[in-house]
């Protein structure tokens, strides 16, 4: 029993502690930050960001840095140590301290008897020995700070610039790019009021580039009061592409040629996501989200700013299947019956024999015509006349063939009431008639000045009654060639060549696809990049009609809206629709005319 108490006694002695806390005085001194001083405040640019295809940005942010004086003085922070008793000493204690009080206690050390005053030092002695063992503690853990710090002695003084948050005044910057030592911008002035987005590619004026390491930009960012130069490989900001090298390129599921392999083609000038060139000579490109394989022989790596809808990359070409435009497919078809007697005459010049007056989509155009034609307005197959390709040998009265003994135009009865469409898609300009010039549709075998001029085709639809109302729409304009080969400078008078229609049939009107002096565009950008491909007034004619407009008012408006928005979009130009006579007629319902 008395053994357990001695072990019960050791383990309680082993678990006792205690705590204690003191200053300690840090090796580094601090500054003193209660009596900082404001010594001066100043404007700097802190350029940020990290570029990247998807977001080419840099951002330049006003910051104003204030200089603080603080004094530096030695630092003592107050710190609690845990303490517990050492094991080897309290046992060492503990065995010394029993044999002095046993030696005390007992007679057998020492021949004569102790004296009170011996057994009373040698029981003081063991008490001193026990006591020591226990206050001999070693520290348990790291010390632990309290938080409460005191600056002692000054040492010296600390300068410190604090920028955080403060938006400088309004400053300007002047930058400077080169791209291997060629320059990209040189002077380039901005203000910074407190934060700048710098696009790198607009106001660098990035565009492609076509080596397969494509370099290192370098910009300088001049203030009155800094200078900081920046340098990033340039693929941070650029992505690469396939630029096809020739039309009609065909891309294919697999690294082979042959025709079972073939996804799709596309023409020169198109751009395919780049996603490796492989050791046989294929690039891997994607076509919107599918992988296919274009011939290095048939296209090149460029460098370029990336786009967020890549699908506007890829080039469309005249001989792409028709209903690959939007305003080829879907085309609304009208349950109204008030055409089925009307007649459309419709006319196309695509293959000229001077290449400077090509038009490779007229022909696609009076497909679409026709086919708005028959679907939406209702006329029957069979009354709408097409015309393709007509030649010097053709006169007016070839296109517009009427016969007013018989009333029939092209050889079919021409009911009362019944609507005469007339379009034209081709290239006007000016035509020399007995001596004078005169705006006019060109003969695609002509020499420049040779075709029909439109006071005679007006005058020819003028012959038709006045019940028929006639409808003409001119794809074209008259600022080609003239007789002398010179740049055209021949502005035609609409109003005076279209009048012997408009005042005999005043249920008729007409449309032109631009002012006087102004271009008739083609929906394509300058390097083939769309889906449009017809002509900009065609376009949004069919357009109108595939939204629901039919009637000539609501007509205009779309097109006024919309063609020379395109138009400076796509050429940078104007062109605006010139609408002359009745603007109140509905194209499905003759009733209402």
């Amino acid at each position: 029993m008395k053994l357990k108490n001695i072990f019960v006694l050791i383990a309680a002695l082993l678990m006792t502690g205690c705590t204690s806390s003191r200053w300690i005085i840090e090796d580094e001194p601090a500054a003193d930050t209660s009596q900082s001083v404001l010594i001066s405040s100043d404007s700097a640019l802190l350029i940020s960001g990290e570029p990247t295809p998807e977001n080419p940005v840099l951002q330049l942010n006003g910051r104003q840095i204030d200089l603080y004086e603080a004094p530096m003085r030695l630092e003592a922070n107050r710190v609690i140590q845990q303490y517990r008793p050492r094991l080897s000493w309290v046992m060492a204690g503990m065995l010394g301290a029993g044999s002095l009080f046993y030696i005390a206690n007992s007679g057998d050390f020492f021949a004569e008897e102790l004296t009170a005053s011996q057994k009373n030092l040698l029981m003081a002695t063991g008490g001193l020995v026990l006591g020591a063992s226990l206050l001999n503690m070693k520290p348990r853990g790291e010390p632990r700070y309290t938080g409460e710090s005191r600056f002692l002695n000054q040492v010296g003084t600390d300068l410190r610039a604090d920028s955080t948050d403060k938006p400088a005044p309004p400053f300007d910057v002047i930058i400077n790019g080169s791209h291997e030592n060629e320059t990209l911008i040189n002077g380039l002035q901005l203000t910074v009021n407190g934060e700048y987005t710098l696009n790198l590619i607009s106001e660098l004026g990035l565009r492609s580039f076509s080596p397969d390491e494509p370099g290192v930009i370098t910009l300088e960012f001049i203030t009155e009061f800094d200078s900081i130069t920046v340098e990033f490989p340039l693929q941070r900001v650029l992505k690469r592409y396939v630029r096809v090298a020739r039309r009609n390129t065909p891309l294919r599921n697999s690294q082979q040629t042959g025709t079972n392999n073939i996804v799709t083609t596309v023409a020169e000038a198109s751009l395919l996501p780049w996603v490796e060139t492989t050791d046989t000579g294929w690039h891997r490109v994607l076509m919107g989200i599918t992988p296919v394989f274009v011939s290095s022989t048939d296209g090149a790596v460029v460098w370029r700013p990336a786009v967020s809808n890549e699908s506007n990359l890829v080039v469309t070409t005249a001989n792409m299947s028709f209903g690959s435009v939007d305003v080829e497919r879907d085309i609304p078809r009208k349950s109204q019956q008030g055409n089925e007697r009307s007649i459309a005459i419709l006319i196309g010049n695509q293959n000229y024999r001077n290449d400077t007056l090509k038009n490779e989509y007229a022909h696609r155009s009076l497909r679409l015509m026709r086919t708005y034609l028959q679907q939406t307005l209702g006329y029957r197959e069979e009354n709408i006349i097409t015309i393709e390709d007509f030649t010097v040998s053709d006169e007016a009265d070839n296109l517009i063939r009427f016969n007013a003994q018989d009333n029939t135009l092209f050889d079919r009865s021409l009911p009362e009431g019944a609507r005469i469409f007339v379009y034209f898609s081709g290239k006007g300009g000016v035509v020399n008639q007995q001596g004078r010039s005169l705006a006019g549709l060109l003969a695609v075998d002509g020499l420049p000045g040779e075709g029909v001029a439109l006071e005679q085709l007006m005058s020819q639809l003028a012959r038709i009654p006045r019940d028929n109302p006639v409808n003409v729409v001119i794809d074209a304009d008259f600022r080609e060639i003239s007789p002398t080969g010179l740049p055209n400078r021949f502005e035609p008078d609409y109003q005076r060549m279209t009048r012997v229609l408009t005042e005999r049939n005043d249920r008729s009107w007409i449309l032109f696809a631009s002012g006087p002096t102004q271009y008739a565009g083609h929906y394509v950008s300058n390097d083939r990049r769309t889906d449009r491909v017809h002509g900009i007034l065609t376009y949004y004619f069919a357009r109108a009609l595939q939204d629901g407009n039919t009637d000539t008012e609501s007509i205009l408006r779309y097109l006024q809206r919309n063609m020379t928005f395109t138009s400076r979009r796509l050429h940078n130009r104007a062109q605006d629709p010139v609408f002359i006579g009745n603007s109140r007629v509905n194209l499905i319902d003759i009733t209402e005319n």
